[in-house]
């Protein structure tokens, strides 16, 4: 009897060793899923702020220019429009900047006190490294002023008016 009592003690811290041997090792394995994923948020930010402050170098170039200079033509792949690349601190980069025209409804008042119309743009940036990492920012510059013919005006101010990006 004290035997089989010994037996069923030893099963039974086993099965009780096996038990915290398995959730220690479900628990590793989920601080290392933790530390993936914590690591692949860092390279998403880093990505996205290199977009951002290449974006920015780009706006800073005079880009929304319609004569801006590419240094070098790209095929982009979108919208079967040609890009231009440049190189951004060490990386290379592709933007295409597509003109939206002049919307006359949409004014914009200057510092000057007078009244202009929006004139609207998308850049769009795309990493060379990573083609699945690219952002698009709408760009309102003030153009010459074109009376509205709905005589219901809207105003808006220059700039960046929308930002959406994708560094998956």
């Amino acid at each position: 009897m004290i035997a089989r009592e010994s037996g069923i003690i030893l099963v039974i811290t086993l099965v009780i060793l096996s038990m915290v041997a398995l959730l220690t090792l479900s628990q590793m394995q989920l601080i290392v899923l933790q530390l993936k994923e914590r690591s692949d948020i860092a390279a998403r930010q880093k990505a996205r702020i290199n977009l951002e402050r290449s974006a920015s170098h780009l706006l800073a170039k005079g880009v929304v220019s319609p004569l801006a200079a590419c240094e070098g033509k790209y095929d982009y792949g979108m919208k079967s429009s040609m890009g231009c690349h440049f190189l951004y601190k060490k990386e290379t980069y592709v933007y295409l900047w597509e003109d939206l025209g002049v919307m006359p409804c949409l004014d914009i008042r200057g510092v000057d006190k007078k009244i202009y119309s929006a004139q609207q743009g998308v850049l769009t940036v795309k990493a060379m490294s990573n083609h699945t990492t690219w952002m698009e920012m709408r760009i309102v510059t003030q153009a010459r002023h074109v009376p509205c013919e709905k005589s219901v005006y809207r105003w808006t101010k220059p700039g960046i008016v929308s930002l959406r990006y994708d560094v998956s």
